[in-house]
């Protein structure tokens, strides 16, 4: 059981007033295994990202007043056509990196693979905004009106595979929209949304112990040092409960299917049948045995 010290202190009065100090000091782990859980890696300030990736300049940069930070000034090296990389993730983690200090998000925007190799040998980064969102042909079902973020901008990155080594083609770092500046905005953009291996445990076993998402994103921003600290939202988290519990459900619908196959298999007159819905999802599953079924056609 978590124990959780709230220290509020308050200012003498016979000093100048200062704003009031609150902090929060969480001892023990929540479970066993949660408290187990190995320590996180030092992380920048600015970028969210372990500083041994950034280097020491960055380290600095990284610790002054986000005021005075200019993205263009601490990068060590942007990226440029000619780049290598030794594999396709280290391409897009780097370009993710860059548009973190530059203040856009990313995502794959596509790839072409070799009949030959049989394996991707090209692949295109793009900004988020890249496009336009496609129109919903769903005349029955009312859309929600929400802002369309896509504003067909070109910025992107290529990367080939040659010899085994992946490097840039293309490189457009022109965009038709305002970069954001704020590092707590930036954290919300969804390229940089990141949840880790501990923060899902964390989830999962107070969820099990029934404490609501909100309280959940709370404990895990007092664990980072501040919700503004985490790289996920509290819908994030909303999310991977659902995620976990479809997981099971998932599961569980398999094991019913695979032990109805084999009744039937024992019980040439069982019979069971499966309703799905127009997106493939589970509706209803109705089964009847031999038995049963000789019984009602007793008089």
């Amino acid at each position: 059981m978590a124990i959780v010290l709230f220290i509020l202190a308050t200012p003498d009065p016979r000093k100048p007033k200062k704003k009031s100090i609150s902090a929060l000091v969480l001892i023990g782990g929540l479970l066993g295994r949660v408290s187990s859980a190995p320590p996180l890696p030092t992380l920048s300030l600015t970028t969210g990202y372990p500083l041994s990736l950034l280097g020491t300049r960055q380290y600095m940069m990284a610790n002054e007043d986000e005021n005075n930070i200019d993205p263009h000034e601490h990068l060590e090296c942007a990226p440029f056509v000619g780049k290598e990389f030794m594999t396709e993730d280290d391409a897009k983690r780097f370009y993710n990196i860059f548009a973190y200090q530059r203040g856009f998000s990313i995502r794959k925007g596509g790839h072409y693979i070799s009949s030959k190799k049989e394996k991707a040998t090209m692949v295109r980064f793009v900004c988020s905004n890249e496009g336009f969102a496609p129109k919903s042909n769903n005349q029955r079902t009312p859309q929600k009106d929400k802002p369309h973020t896509r504003t067909g901008c070109k910025a992107r990155l290529k990367i080939r595979l040659q010899d085994g080594i992946w490097k840039v083609s293309v490189f457009e770092d022109v965009h038709n929209h305002p970069l954001i500046t704020s590092p707590a905005k930036k954290r919300g953009l969804r390229s940089h949304r990141e949840m880790s291996p501990e923060d899902r445990q964390y989830i999962k076993d107070m969820h099990a112990q029934n404490i609501e998402p909100a309280k959940i994103h709370q404990f895990l921003g007092a664990r980072h040092g501040g919700t503004k600290n985490l790289k996920f939202k509290k819908k994030d988290v909303s999310n991977q409960i659902a995620a976990e519990n479809r997981r099971f459900v998932g599961v569980d619908v398999e094991a019913t299917l695979v032990y109805f196959q084999k009744k039937k298999e024992e019980d040439s007159e069982f019979y069971y049948d499966v309703e799905v819905d127009e997106d493939g999802h589970l509706k209803n599953i109705f089964w009847v045995d031999g038995r049963a079924r000789r019984r009602r056609l007793q008089c």
